[in-house]
């Protein structure tokens, strides 16, 4: 630990905790990679290593152990936790608009929620960590990247450095990105069917935009989209399962449920009537929301989770007087469709993991006990045994700190918990950090427990809307964040780090990421309020809003009311099982007729569609289209060039679309510069040819309407 690695981590940490947060209120939302940190601090490191006078600020070499506490300060702190989904839900004016949370009693809460996690993983970090079969794969490349900059490259006939092509990356992408991020936006999405033909189906299966159609073969030329589910970072054999999932559950079964009418109610409302604007008449045939994370009523009018219509205004819960006239609640296929997967998945993980898995977790489980109860070393713990262990009896205080913690933040805040969820929250994710962490530690799989938890406090406290979506958060981020620091740990133990130093790091990024994000969705609320009204296929609060109507589905109405016996989507819950089987079939036709390929079936990657509900459907084709390109065709034919600048490529351009596009903001709405007219002379947004022009026009004259309501 030297000034070094502390200055840098600071600035890191602060940086991406800001970027990546105002980014999230992107209409398709961009993550900076943390990697970044790593490669951009390496030269900054070894400058400062030169110039600064020798001493406590300059000890000696800069080292890779101190990189990698610089990248796991930014990356603490980068990202989102998961507990401001609470804070914006609960206090936008365009949710649920309680305007008592404020940033000083936002803070309490989203702390507990990222640091009781860190107390359980370390206190199972005998059994996760340390067994030398515990490899946490994932955490490989990590470990290469670091050790490249410090090691001498394997012969290559590409000569450039890493750093130089990844600085060039980023120039490029920087100056390039302003053309749909400002100049531009209309090729943010271009719609092959919608410029095609007029024709009204054509143009649904065609629009890519939030909230709207199935983004059919839709291309985008902005960087954001076409690798914004990561497909430069994917192994093609993963991004086929991902994708052909994707287009599965979007291209077949949300356009069969929407032509079909699946799930409306009997002689109910008709497809057109899930209103494309904010009270629209039905007879003016909107443009359908096929892919809307919005609720609606028996009659397709839209249902907000608020207090003017589902909640009631004193306490949050359920205002069943509300609920009783528009009973039953529907969704839109996308939104159906999400849970659907959602429900497969976790049921199809855990056979996968078992049938796949199994005997190396059964095995490994068995050494990683045996070797913590007797005190058995591998080479690795026997290098680290030079370092100063972090006691015990520190992470339990920890952990029942911030349990007292989130207690006292359930009763006396607005982010309101009965002492017994508080404590059943935390009994819940901390118990899974041992089982989840084994099964993370072996086979890089990671089960998530939102749907548990979500389940389990629906079941508990339905109609308490507020009461639900705390449990769900403390529940499902302690786990989250117990095994982001596990990971870290097993990155430091790779490169014999001091298990103090590591903790201190991540410390120090998560609570900079706590301060900053939280003050960063402040600033936002009242700084990006004009960009959300005036341009809101480009700068829009959606990412939200799925976790708020997720609350009015498992909060307010509960499950028992949606999808228990003879509700509407009583059905989805066969997913569940069907999921559980599904593994069965690969792994069966593999005992009988052994092939490499059905090992690459993975059917949890298959059948996992829930994260792009009301999201930038183009995702999908151009996702399709970089993986591809980049991790077939490129990895094929040049492996040589693949292997030393793939990563570094998509690193720069991440980076540079990211800033670009927090520029194209202040200048946009700040120094109020709008792009040149002759650029753009029809005002064009993202998706224009398929919903920017009245779309029962199919023939005559095409007249842009106002931008649809997000």
């Amino acid at each position: 630990m030297t000034f070094r690695s502390l200055f840098l981590g600071i600035v890191w940490g602060v940086f991406l905790a800001f970027a990546d947060t105002l980014l999230s209120f992107r209409y398709n939302p961009i993550v900076i990679p943390s990697t970044v940190s790593i490669l951009i601090s390496y030269p900054i490191g070894l400058f400062m290593a030169k110039v600064l006078p020798k001493g406590p600020l300059n000890p000696g070499p800069f080292s890779v152990k101190e990189l990698a506490l610089i990248w796991i300060c930014g990356s603490a702190a980068g990202g989102q936790p998961y507990g401001l989904l609470n804070v914006i839900g609960q206090r936008w004016e365009d949710f649920m608009g309680d305007r008592t949370i404020t940033f000083w009693n936002s803070l309490p809460w989203v702390l507990c929620t990222q640091m009781i996690g860190y107390g359980a993983a370390g206190i199972a970090r005998r059994f996760i960590v340390y067994p030398k079969s515990m490899l946490w794969p994932t955490t490989l490349p990590y470990v290469t990247l670091l050790n490249s900059f410090f090691k001498e490259d394997a012969p290559s006939k590409y000569k450039m450095s890493r750093l130089t092509f990844f600085w060039l990356a980023f120039t490029f992408m920087f100056f390039y990105h302003w053309i749909p991020a400002y100049f531009a936006p209309a090729v943010g999405m271009i719609s092959i069917l919608c410029l095609i033909s007029r024709n009204k189906t054509l143009r649904w299966l065609g629009s890519a935009a939030n909230n709207e159609g199935v983004g059919m073969f839709t291309l985008s030329l902005d960087w954001s989209v076409a690798n914004g589910l990561g497909s430069m970072y994917t192994p093609f054999w993963a991004g086929m399962n991902n994708f052909g999932g994707y287009i599965l559950f979007t291209w077949v079964f949300m356009p069969v449920i929407y032509q079909y009418n699946i799930f409306d109610p009997p002689g109910g409302y008709s497809k057109q009537s899930i209103e494309g604007y904010d009270g629209a008449d039905p007879s003016e045939d909107p443009f359908p929301r096929i892919n809307s994370n919005k609720l609606y009523s028996k009659t397709g009018k839209r249902v907000k989770v608020n207090t003017l219509e589902l909640l009631r205004s004193d306490n949050f819960k359920l205002n069943e007087t509300f609920y009783d006239k528009v009973k039953p609640i529907y969704l839109s296929p996308g939104f159906s469709m999400a849970y659907f997967s959602s429900f497969l998945t976790l049921g199809a993980l855990v056979s996968h993991v078992a049938l796949w898995y199994g005997e190396d977790i059964v095995r490994q489980t068995k050494e990683a006990l045996h070797s913590a109860a007797r005190g058995e070393e591998d080479e690795l713990n026997i290098i680290m045994k030079a370092y100063p262990e972090i006691p015990d009896f520190f992470y339990i205080a920890f952990l029942l700190l911030f349990t007292v913690l989130s207690v006292v933040n359930g009763l006396f805040t607005a982010f309101k918990m009965t002492v017994v969820a508080s404590i059943s929250a935390v009994a819940l994710g901390t118990a899974f950090i041992i089982p989840i962490g084994i099964i993370q530690a072996i086979s890089g799989s990671q089960i998530g427990l939102n749907v548990l938890t979500q389940l389990l406090a629906g079941l508990a406290q339905p109609g308490d809307t507020i009461g639900v979506m705390c449990f769900k958060t403390l529940g499902y981020d302690i786990t989250i964040q117990g095994l982001n620091l596990s990971s870290s740990q097993k990155i430091g133990h790779y490169l014999h780090i001091a298990p103090r130093a590591m903790f201190i790091f991540q410390l120090l990024g998560t609570l900079i990421g706590v301060i900053v994000n939280t003050g960063t969705v402040f600033w936002a609320e009242v700084a990006l309020a004009e960009a959300f009204v005036e341009t809101p296929l480009e700068w829009n609060p959606i990412n939200y809003s799925t976790f708020v109507n997720a609350a009015g589905i498992w909060g307010s109405i509960g499950p028992a009311r949606f999808f228990g016996t003879g509700a509407v989507y009583n059905s989805l819950m066969w997913g569940f099982l069907i999921g559980f089987v599904l593994p069965f079939l690969p792994w069966l036709i593999n005992r009988f007729f052994p092939h490499p390929f059905w090992h690459l079936v993975n059917v949890p990657l298959l059948v996992f569609n829930g994260n792009l509900t009301g999201l930038n459907q183009a995702y999908i084709f151009m996702g399709l289209i970089t993986n591809v390109i980049f991790n077939k065709i490129i990895y094929e034919k040049n492996r040589d060039w693949w292997s030393k600048y793939n990563f570094l490529l998509g690193f720069g351009f991440d980076t540079g679309a990211a800033i670009a596009s927090m520029l194209s903001l202040f200048l946009g709405f700040y120094v109020a510069a709008p792009a040149p007219s002759w650029l753009n002379p029809n005002n064009a947004y993202a998706d224009y040819y398929c919903i920017g022009l009245y779309w029962q026009n199919e023939t005559g004259p095409l007249t842009p309407p106002a931008a649809p309501e997000l």
